[in-house]
């Protein structure tokens, strides 16, 4: 399909695009390098009703399609390249898919929501919403987890490399968390009167 630049005075073609079906309502997106693949978490509802349990994968040359199934209700999905794995969050959820066999371990995490990659302490850490105010940090080689106490609802997340931090968003509370990665430690920055949905790093 052609991809339009429009002006004033015309609309003119200044590339293609190609479309390939996943699941119903993709929302997250990743890209993984290992077999050059984009992973898409698939958050919809099915013709039947039930919710989507998901993920699927993408060839970035042959648009081939693979589909896993992992927790229900995906949100997020993040690549790690310490394991060669990408991580999914859904409903109560994270799984953790192997990009080249696809084997999958599950993580229960309440209202698990965004996610991100840290690689400093080699751990994802997820955002959870709906539920007990906390986000989490698990380690992806031993799968221990550490929740961390939140204000309210818990949203987007971003791994700051310059301050070895994650950032998260608080929607329920107009907040901002900086959270050392090692230590734990939290400052709180009030985004009153936004309520700040998600963010990234510069």
């Amino acid at each position: 399909s052609p991809i339009f630049q429009a002006t004033a005075a015309s609309c003119t073609p200044v590339g293609t695009r190609d479309d390939y079906p996943v699941g119903r309502n993709p929302r997250g997106v990743a890209f993984d390098p290992v077999t050059n693949s984009v992973w898409v978490a698939n958050n919809g509802v099915q013709v039947t009703g039930v919710f989507s349990n998901t993920v699927s994968k993408v060839n970035i040359n042959t648009g081939t399609r693979t589909d896993y199934v992992v927790g229900s209700y995906p949100r997020d999905v993040v690549f790690d390249p310490v394991t060669n794995s990408v991580w999914v969050s859904g409903n109560g959820i994270v799984s953790k898919v192997n990009v080249s066999t696809g084997a999958k371990v599950s993580y229960s995490i309440e209202n698990a929501y965004k996610i991100a990659f840290d690689p400093v302490t080699n751990s994802v850490w997820v955002t959870q919403v709906n539920g007990t105010p906390l986000f989490s940090k698990i380690n992806i080689n031993t799968g221990a987890i550490v929740s961390y106490p939140a204000g309210g609802d818990t949203a987007g997340i971003a791994f700051d490399p310059v301050t070895n931090s994650v950032w998260v968003t608080d929607t329920q509370l107009s907040r901002l968390y900086k959270v050392n990665i090692n230590t734990g430690t939290k400052i709180t920055y009030s985004t009153h009167p936004y309520a700040p949905l998600d963010l990234a790093f510069d």
